[in-house]
């Protein structure tokens, strides 16, 4: 399976809000036994590679959760993050409310979060090449495609996919 490394620095984000949607937004360290997000095994996974894991959320008026989204500061797991680079995902948004732009919205209001923590912060987001609404979410937010490619080996270590020389 490939990934598509997307890339921006947060003054270049799209400042983006969805519409017609009341929402208020939450973005904290994530604790080690959250039980928010995907749950407290996804949780308790990210925190054992990362100590610096933070949850992003989307939530309607009710306190349900729209979206969200996992950010971590660089990580061993992935060998291509530099020691300024915030990696956003894995992002989830309720099947229910997809479409109503809230994942380029997470992405706007996490560059604005993450350029508090750190000047120099650059956002990385691993995207499946066959996942097209993400990738859109990602131009549409002001992300670059780096135009490099990325597996997964089987200890899931990411690495750069070598592209062929065509004679």
């Amino acid at each position: 399976m490939k990934y598509i490394l997307y890339v921006g620095y947060p003054n270049e984000i799209n400042e983006i809000a969805p519409s017609g949607i009341c929402y208020t937004t939450r973005f904290e360290k994530l604790k080690l036994f959250d039980t928010r997000g995907s749950g407290i095994i996804d949780n308790l996974y990210w925190r054992a590679i990362n100590k610096s894991v933070f949850l992003f959320e989307i939530l309607n008026e009710a306190g349900k959760v729209l979206h969200h989204s996992y950010i971590m500061k660089k990580s061993y797991k992935f060998p291509f993050m530099s020691n300024c680079d915030y990696m956003i995902g894995p992002s989830v948004t309720s099947p229910e409310h997809r479409g109503q732009g809230l994942y380029p919205f997470a992405i706007s209001c996490i560059s604005k979060k993450v350029m508090k923590l750190d000047n120099n912060a650059r956002l990385v987001a691993l995207v499946r090449e066959e996942n097209l609404s993400s990738s859109r979410a990602m131009l549409k937010a002001g992300m670059k495609d780096s135009l490099k490619r990325y597996e997964k080996n089987k200890m899931k270590i990411y690495y750069e996919v070598q592209k062929r020389n065509e004679a």
